[in-house]
């Protein structure tokens, strides 16, 4: 992926909104709300940058993807990988904690540089925390990205072409499964 050193992205605010968590570097850092010193929260990774993070619904554990993996910190700050799966980003937590949903594929959109905003196909998977199995969402045949939960984990929102211009689509979700043709 194409990367800037000097760039902030995807500044996501804690679940206490204590905290700015962000990319820099190729890694992830947190900063207080109020302001003062960043404080890193995941290194860069050893072949690639971090290309997406996101705090846990409790705060305690950050999601976060370096290639083609998903990994999770916790409390402890020990990391696992997950799940692997082609190019996540732009990843979310369930309001629940236990799936993180992923756009796949088309990164580089995504990303500062030349290519940010490009129209590849992509989809929209979720990941199941307790043991990384990946169901898809969405398929790949047209742009599908930046997913989101509704605050009680029963809609999973999201960018997609499927109808021609990108509009929001909404998919109904039980169990990190969609549960019905997803609607504009």
């Amino acid at each position: 992926a194409f990367h800037v050193e000097g760039v902030l992205a995807e500044p996501v605010w804690s679940p206490d909104g204590s905290r700015v968590l962000f990319l820099q570097g190729g890694g992830v850092f947190s900063v207080p709300a109020s302001g003062g010193a960043d404080t890193p929260e995941v290194p860069p990774g050893r072949t690639s940058p971090v290309v997406s993070a996101a705090w846990s619904p409790d705060g305690k554990s950050i999601g976060y993807v370096i290639g083609d993996s998903l990994f999770v910190r916790d409390g402890r700050n020990e990391s696992r990988g997950i799940a692997g799966f082609f190019e996540p980003n732009a990843c979310q937590w369930s309001p629940g904690g236990e799936y993180i949903a992923c756009a796949s594929g088309n990164a580089i959109s995504m990303t500062p540089g030349s290519l940010f905003g490009n129209l590849s196909p992509s989809q929209i998977v979720t990941v199941r925390v307790t043991d990384g199995v990946v169901t898809s969402v969405t398929d790949s045949l047209s742009v599908n990205q930046s997913p989101i939960w509704s605050p009680d984990g029963r809609w999973l929102y999201f960018v997609s072409s499927r109808y021609g211009p990108r509009d929001i689509l909404a998919a109904a979700m039980s169990d990190g499964r969609r549960t019905g043709p997803a609607i504009r």
